[in-house]
Formats: structure tokens, sequence, C-alpha cells
């Protein structure tokens, strides 16, 4: 799940990121909290396109951080348009699940 914020500006429109674990229960993260997970290594995430997994990933923007597809450039608002069913999770101990969270 990607919750958007209602916002024009790109580096604010994900408000929070979520989904669910393969053991069924949910997780939520603001984007700010996704960042620094990502950033410090602790967690990635992902989620699937067909037989592909693809990453969440941090870019910055005149200093400012933001998460996006992996795919961006080429498919454009990917992230936004996931929908509620696209996100589930897993953690290391559990089958992974796609899209998923590690940490």
């Amino acid at each position: 799940m990607v919750a958007r914020a209602y916002s024009r500006d790109p580096l604010e429109r994900v408000a929070s990121i979520g989904g669910v674990y393969a053991d069924n229960t949910w997780w939520s993260l603001s984007q700010t909290a996704a960042i620094e997970l990502i950033e410090a290594g602790t967690d990635s995430f992902c989620f699937p396109v067909g037989d592909q997994l693809i990453r969440v990933i941090v870019l910055t923007h005149r200093g400012e951080r933001y998460l996006q597809s992996e795919r961006e450039n080429t498919h454009p608002d990917e992230l936004l348009n996931l929908t509620n069913e696209q996100l589930t999770s897993s953690r290391e101990d559990a089958p992974p699940a796609k899209p998923w969270r590690r940490r």
C-alpha cells in the first residue's frame, strides 16, 4: 500500500508505504522512516511486476530525499500507482512474499 500525500510536489507525494508480511500481519512506515531504513541498510522494499521484483529506492533532489521505484524514469509514477493487492512483505525468517520488506 502506498498512501499518497495530497501535494503536487513530486517529492511529497508518498506519505507512507506498507503491506502484509507472509504471516498476514500488517506493516506501515512513513516515507521518512522507510528512507532511513533503506539508507541504514537494515530494510529493503520491493514489489512484483510480471516476473520481476522492482526495488524501492531513495533519490535526492535539491537536498530532499524521497522514494521512487528503480524504474521511475521509464515507468513514471510506478510506485504511486501500486494497488493494495500488490504490496505484501516478509520478514527474513519467513518465506518471502512479493513484494516484500526485508529486515
